[in-house]
């Protein structure tokens, strides 16, 4: 419902790993297409299933050729489909979407394609939607992140294989970085691309949140952007900061931007 006040042309989510949630988004925007990767449920399933049946059986210590075999398999089978269909780790582990960062576009004004041989008759514009490593050191909970090597070889793969500093194709890159915007890997993205947000006053990430209070993080600070190149800002802010209960443990953060 606040997506749709917001009336965007294109909208970037993370952490959507279950399958029903992104049906639920697709049937609520009907006039959107949505890009993600898909992974193979079965695959999902049997590396799932191994480690549920390896912890199992170190857990009761019952040998493989015991008299009470069958018992075993049925009630690993069914400690599978609770763990699976009705506890969060499993339905977050079961998730077929393998990224889960979701492109989701307007069908009337976007046409998707992997390959267009003649760009230059379209108005190309790349989408890249990331969630930076949230690794942390001990230090890191205390305190507006630093830079951390995972975040800064993230950014630097995307600086290289995008080749940023040279191209003029129109390219935004949003998402939750993890991080503040004095640490190393977000200035390093601002030596070739403009931020939309500034961050004064735009704590994406803070303790007036409810769903952050379990983190302990003393101190407030930006850490989902909007980057751009090629293309103008007209306006930014930062939203569903004033919605409660709280809709995410991150505000999002909504620009408007156009073609040169």
């Amino acid at each position: 419902e606040e997506i749709k006040k917001l009336q965007p042309d294109i909208f970037c989510l993370q952490e959507m790993y279950s399958s029903n949630l992104l049906e639920a988004y697709q049937e609520k925007f009907p006039d959107f297409k949505c890009f993600y990767v898909k992974d193979s449920i079965e695959f999902n399933h049997i590396f799932l299933y191994t480690i549920l049946l390896g912890f199992y059986i170190y857990i009761i210590h019952l040998p493989l050729n015991t008299e009470y075999i069958l018992l075993l398999l049925v009630l690993f089978s069914s400690c599978c489909y609770y763990f699976v269909f009705y506890t969060t780790p499993g339905i977050f582990i079961n998730g077929n979407i393998r990224t889960a960062n979701v492109i989701f576009y307007r069908r009337n004004k976007f046409k998707f394609t992997f390959l267009i041989r003649f760009w230059n008759i379209f108005c190309l514009i790349q989408i890249i939607n990331c969630h930076l490593s949230n690794k942390q050191d001990n230090l890191e909970r205390y305190q507006p992140p630093i830079s951390n090597i995972n975040r800064y070889e993230q950014v630097m793969q995307l600086i290289n294989l995008r080749k940023l500093k040279n191209t003029q194709i129109p390219i935004i890159i949003c998402g939750d970085f993890n991080s503040s915007n004095t640490t190393l890997e977000v200035c390093k993205l601002k030596e070739c691309m403009k931020q939309t947000l500034a961050e004064k006053d735009n704590h994406t990430w803070s303790k007036s949140n409810d769903l952050t209070s379990l983190f302990h993080i003393s101190e407030d600070h930006q850490a989902d952007y909007i980057f751009y190149k090629s293309l103008k800002c007209i306006s930014s802010t930062m939203v569903f900061n004033n919605i409660k209960p709280n809709l995410s443990d991150h505000y999002g953060v909504f620009s408007s931007l156009i073609f040169l």
